[in-house]
Parts: C-alpha cells; structure tokens; sequence
C-alpha cells in the first residue's frame, strides 16, 4: 500500500511543468511520480514501514506521531548533519527515511513497492551570449524582479525580515515600488539595538519612508525554547542557532499577514559563484575536505559520507556556467535543503507565504548571466547602485565584505573588520575566565551563540554527548572532543547540532 499525508496543494498532473513550484503528481497503470520543484520549496519524504507499506508525506509531524513506525537511528545520517547541518543526497537521521532532494522525482511501482528518486534538472545553464557587459545583465534581472514585486495582491498585508546585508533590501527596494508602505512591517533580529543589522535597516526604512523595523531580541531563552518546536519539525536538520525568524513570530503573530522570504537570493545573486579559481579550485568538493579534517570520525563512516557526497555532486558539468562545484553544491544542496526547509517551518505562523526569489525563470536567468558579472553577488551590488542608489552600499553601508563598493566605503570596511577581530579576541578569553559571564559588546555581531553556549548550555552539550554515547554512536575516545567548549566560532555549529539531535531521542 502507497499511503499520503500532504498538508501542502498537490497538482494531479499529466505532465510535469518545470516552472511550476510545488508537489506534483502524476500517475499511471504501473508507477506514482513524485516530482519536487528545483527549490524544494515543498519538502518531500519517504519512509518504508515495510516492504509492501510505503509513506509519501510533506509534514513530519506525521512521521513523529505514529507509533507504529520504527524510528531507528542511522548514524551516517546522523554524522552528516553534525558536518554539513543537513543529510547528504536521500539520507535522512533515520533507517528507512528519505528526503528527496531539489528538482527530484520520486517513482513508485504499483506492483512491488520499490521505488527510486533521481534528479529530472542538472542545474548546468549555458551562459547567454547576448549578456555582454554587466549592464545588460542587471536590465535583465532588474526587468525580472519588478515583475515578481509587481505581481503581489495589493490588497495584502505583508510582514518581511530586514537585515543590514543586501537581499532583503533589495527585494524590499522592488516591492516597495507597488505595494502601499503602509502595508509593509519589517522586524530585524539581534541580540542589541546596537548592532548593525538594526542601524542599517533603520538607515534603509528612513529613506524608503518605511516605519522604522520592530526589533526583536534574540536572548538565551530564544534558543531554550526553540528545542522544543526545531529539531522536531526539521527531522534535527536545523539547529536551535537558526531560530531567528520563527522566534519572532512565536513573540509576535502576524495574523492575516503575508510572510516574505528572501532565502534563495543568495543562490540568485552568485554568493558562492567566483570568477578566479584556478583549475583545482574550480573541482574543490568542500564535502572532501570536511570528511578528511573529522578525525573523530572511522573509516567506514567516512566512506559512507562520501558516497553520499559524490551522489550529489556526480551532474555537476565543469563546462557549465557555474564557476564551481562549491556553488553547483550551494545551489542544488544547500539553499533547498537548509534555507527552503527553514522556510517551510515559517510558514506555519502565516496564512499566505512568498518565497520571493523561488521563481525559476529567475533562476535560469542568473545562472545564464556570465561568471564575471555574477562573481560574488557583484551583480547585486550594481543593480542597488543603478536603479536605487540611495539605499546603496556606497551610501549607507552593509554587514558584508563591501567588495565592490568605492574605495572610501573599503577602507572604513577594513577598519571595520579589525575591530571586529579584535573584539572577538577579547571576548574569545573573557569567555574561558568568566564562563561567558561577561562579554564586550560587538556591534557587527548579530548574535552571541558562543557566549549562550558557555553560559547556559554547558550542560545540555554534556548531557547530549552522554546520550549518544550510550547509543553507541559517539565513542568513548570522541567524547572528550564533543564535551570541549571551542574557544573562536568554528565548532560552535556543531555543538548546537548535537544539542538539538539529543532532544529526539530522549
């Protein structure tokens, strides 16, 4: 028996439109297809309760509440999301669970049950001739976006997060052009008013004649709570570190409005996309490295991970115009598994949801636009500065590395930079004399997770890293590494992670 639980729309469909985001179906006299949008902007999974009982579903809570599914950790899967935040490929925490990944198709056969899922997109877009300087591209992509923007109900209300960076204020600078501001409300989040994704989004709305941004405080009971709700509705895919959002509308709901998203800009504007790589780095698999550099990890999980890997990076086509695995990696994996996936537990606080950049003509247009243009968002920077130059970089500054602004906005960027440093030294070893009592406040932080981690959850790491010591999937010679507080950011990801995951097998 095939069994579904869709809590989304599913179009019944006799055949599969690649433009059209969502779940569709399609059947025939011996096969179920199962097609997924090259966004995933709808999560799908699989779990094989027997040989001949096979569950399609997108809301996991229907995974979590019937008992009578055997809910067996799988340690690969497990090892995967403590390296990369997300299980690799079709792999999921869990025995006999899958996920599919972005523009996949899952197949049934209605005889035997057995089913497979492969990639129906490649993601390699050729490069547009016709785009010969960065100024036809940015009319392109200009043209694009005032026609998403264009086609909001304008008798909607809207809610959107607004940070210093560049995304959402570029998509708010487009909707803004035909959406009453008096319809918009914007929230930024922070652990201080002082930071400076709040006085640059205040910068922003002052001169967009927007109300000035409900600021939201993330404190340690922000994360604290969020253990209860995240790891639960992201099968321990996402950390309590990246609660933000829904943090803010658990405090704050929103009502009737309609929630925006910027997720998938990123992958629009070329965050991972670098015009000068060298033929080595053009190849480099971050997965590889991640692997190698886990020395708590055994051989045979290393190989398993691996596979995995290769499995997702097995279509990349070097003579495509992504400028690397690390960005084919970022686009087909990372922003649909990680960032759509968040997305879509958002949605839950909002009767009406827009992924504003989820659209695939967008898409294929940025990955059609030549490397050079694309080259580390550097098409975003000269498309605020062309059509809304008053909200630009230049002008009012961002969070960022500020690369392509002028050369007095770069040299306060370094002055910027050093002093971020510098904080974060100081309070690096305030951390180990106080315990994270006491820390000097750094206004280009937005949040404060290895002071919290010191602070509050020292017990919690200890506590999880028990746990999965007698489940036997932490050994006794990796508990010494887990227990261990890191002195910088780098491992501080990871020690949330494990916090979140014990929380599913208590």
């Amino acid at each position: 028996m095939i069994y579904y639980n869709f809590s989304s729309d599913i179009d019944y469909v006799n055949n599969f439109d690649i433009k059209k985001n969502g779940i569709q179906l399609k059947e025939s006299e011996t096969e179920i297809e199962i097609r997924v949008d090259v966004f995933r902007s709808t999560p799908v999974f699989l779990f094989l309760e027997a040989k001949n009982k096979v569950h399609v579903f997108d809301n996991l809570s229907y995974f979590y509440l019937n008992k009578t599914f055997k809910k067996k950790i799988d340690v690969v899967g497990f090892w995967e999301i403590i390296l990369f935040e997300t299980s690799l490929w079709t792999r999921t925490l869990y025995k006999n669970f899958y996920q599919l990944p972005s523009a996949s198709i899952l197949i049934i056969n209605k005889t035997n049950y057995e089913f497979k899922i492969e990639r129906y997109w490649d993601f390699n877009v050729k490069v547009d001739p016709e785009i010969r300087d960065i100024n036809i591209a940015a009319e392109k992509i200009n043209s694009k976006l005032e026609n998403i923007a264009k086609n909001l109900d304008k008798n909607d209300n809207y809610v959107m997060g607004l940070s210093g960076g560049l995304d959402s204020r570029i998509s708010l600078a487009y909707i803004t052009k035909f959406i009453d501001k008096e319809k918009i409300k914007l929230f930024t989040y922070g652990y201080s008013k002082k930071s400076l994704e709040y006085n640059i989004s205040k910068k922003i709305c002052k001169v967009l004649n927007l109300m000035v941004p409900e600021f939201h405080a993330l404190t340690y009971w922000s994360y604290k709570k969020a253990l209860k709700y995240l790891p639960l509705k992201s099968v321990g895919q996402i950390g309590i570190n990246h609660c933000h959002i829904i943090d803010y509308f658990n405090d704050n709901p929103i009502g009737g409005r309609t929630y925006i998203s910027n997720y998938f800009s990123d992958a629009i504007f070329g965050y991972e996309c670098n015009s000068n790589l060298t033929a080595n780095e053009k190849y480099y698999n971050p997965y590889i490295d991640k692997i190698e550099s886990a020395h708590f990890l055994d051989d045979k999980i290393k190989t398993e991970i691996l596979n995995d890997s290769i499995k997702v990076t097995e279509k990349f086509n070097p003579k495509s115009n992504l400028s690397s695995l690390k960005e084919y990696i970022y686009i087909t994996e990372r922003n649909p598994k990680f960032h759509n996936l968040l997305f879509n537990i958002q949605k839950e606080y909002s009767v009406k949801n827009i992924d504003f950049f989820n659209d695939y003509e967008l898409l294929t247009l940025s990955l059609s636009i030549p490397i050079q243009f694309r080259n580390l968002k550097k098409i975003e920077y000269f498309i605020l500065e062309k059509y809304f130059s008053k909200i630009s970089s230049n002008q009012i500054g961002d969070i960022s590395s500020d690369k392509f602004s002028n050369n007095k906005r770069k040299m306060n960027t370094f002055k910027d930079h050093l002093n971020f440093k510098l904080i974060n030294r100081i309070n690096a070893v305030l951390r180990i004399l106080t315990k994270g009592t006491i820390q000097m406040e750094n206004k280009f932080q937005t949040e404060e997770l290895e002071r919290i981690l010191y602070q509050h959850f020292r017990k919690d790491l200890k506590n999880a890293v028990e746990l999965f010591s007698n489940m036997g999937v932490i050994k006794d010679y990796q508990k010494s590494f887990f227990n261990s507080l890191p002195i910088r950011s780098d491992g501080v990801g990871l020690k949330y992670s494990l916090i979140s995951l014990s929380t599913l097998f208590k």
